[in-house]
């Protein structure tokens, strides 16, 4: 049946029988009490004589195929006691998977896999918005696995790569985004076909970092006039047409700091705002509600008409850039230290520095460089205060064109 050892500390590990084991290699995990030590060891020999798990040099793996990794990955994320995903990544995820399903890829062995496996079949993906979804869903997947020991050997993902040209294979460039300059964002909210809930909507998530789905969630009541911030407790979804309130993304309710005069339009705006209405960025018309993909059709038109220009590389400016160019002003020209910008984004730092500070500080204005030694004392939030206060400085239109009509 095995054994199970009572380690200092108060730990229990466990070992399988040699009749499953000859080597009698201890399980990876450690466990609580007794009882579970012999559970585990029971569930290893069972899924061993049924064929779900194979012995290798590693010990006793799981026979699972790419396709059955993913479908756990899946199923373990949804069904996650402390934070699930939510409904929209559950349906991203399944429909990332319905391109993989039924590849000869996906019906490779995990004890056969190998990592010039994933880079040959990713290398073979024509589209590249596709390739990049499905490299970024994938590595997740792997790194999952390796965590819960699904394979042999460790799987190392390959760096993501990048068609350019109908041959060439070249890595891409982790740094290449797209960051919102402070006049960019002046001529989108200038605009004057732009309504006044989508200029104030665009200035909160470039000033805030908020996600598009946090802010869509917001209603007057989580407008904390004590402080100046907004009470992030939802975000909002859309599931087969239909809205659906969830919790943040990390499952914790949070207080976001907005700068003081930014708040002072939102607020007068919240005054607006039709009785019955619960939603501060409401959508009075059904037909242009704020699914994503609405909402990102009609951030296109107005960056067209703004005369917004894509990169030389054809990169165009996304509403979630403004989220990025959040992180990066508040490091290259607030000062903040990596940590801080992680911290008011609600990140780690390696995925704060890994996704959004990325600024070109060569393309920032220069009205705004010299903030830096100006701020750098202050606390964040006064940091940001300052900051909105010189936009609207530079740009004194701007306060033209958030007066209520």
């Amino acid at each position: 049946m095995g054994s199970v050892t009572l380690e200092p500390g108060g730990w229990y590990t466990a070992r399988l029988p040699a009749s499953v084991d000859p080597a009698r290699r201890r399980l990876g995990k450690r466990f609580s009490s007794r009882a579970d030590a012999e559970r585990a060891i029971l569930r290893e020999v069972l899924e061993y004589e049924s064929g779900i798990r194979v012995l290798t040099k590693r010990g006793i793996t799981p026979s699972l195929t790419v396709g059955d990794l993913i479908e756990r990955y899946i199923k373990e994320r949804t069904n996650d006691p402390i934070c699930p995903i939510s409904l929209g990544s559950q349906t991203t995820y399944w429909s990332t998977y319905k391109h993989i399903k039924g590849t000869a890829f996906s019906n490779l062995l995990l004890t056969e896999l190998k990592t010039n496996d994933i880079k040959k079949y990713l290398s073979s993906i024509p589209d590249t918005k596709k390739r990049k979804k499905i490299s970024s869903f994938l590595s997740a997947c792997v790194s999952w696995g390796n965590e819960n020991e699904l394979f042999p050997t460790p799987v190392f993902f390959p760096r993501v790569i990048k068609r350019h040209g109908k041959n060439s294979i070249k890595t891409e460039d982790p740094f290449e985004v797209r960051l919102p300059l402070f006049s960019e964002v002046r001529s989108m909210v200038c605009e004057h076909t732009v309504e006044l809930r989508f200029k104030l909507l665009f200035l909160t998530a470039f000033f805030t970092g908020c996600r598009t789905a946090e802010l869509l969630a917001l209603t007057p009541a989580d407008l904390n006039h004590e402080n100046n911030t907004l009470t992030i407790r939802r975000v909002m979804i859309y599931d087969k047409g239909k809205k659906v309130f969830e919790k943040p993304k990390n499952g914790k309710t949070r207080e976001q700091h907005c700068p003081k005069l930014l708040f002072d339009y939102l607020c007068e705006y919240s005054e607006t705002l039709p009785e019955g209405v619960e939603l501060l960025f409401y959508s009075p018309q059904k037909r242009v509600d704020y699914r994503g993909a609405t909402l990102a059709h009609y951030w296109a038109k107005v960056r067209k008409r703004a005369g917004v220009l894509p990169y030389e590389n054809g990169r165009e400016l996304l509403l979630k850039d403004l989220r990025a160019g959040c992180a990066s002003y508040l490091v290259n020209i607030l000062g903040a230290s990596p940590l801080e910008s992680a911290d008011f984004l609600g990140h780690t730092v390696r995925v704060s520095l890994g996704n959004y500070q990325r600024a070109d500080i060569n393309r920032c204005e220069t009205e705004f460089l010299s903030l830096k030694s100006e701020v750098c004392t202050l606390p964040i939030p006064a940091r940001l205060d300052v900051l909105f206060e010189r936009f609207l400085e530079v740009f004194p239109e701007v306060r033209t064109s958030l007066r209520p009509v």
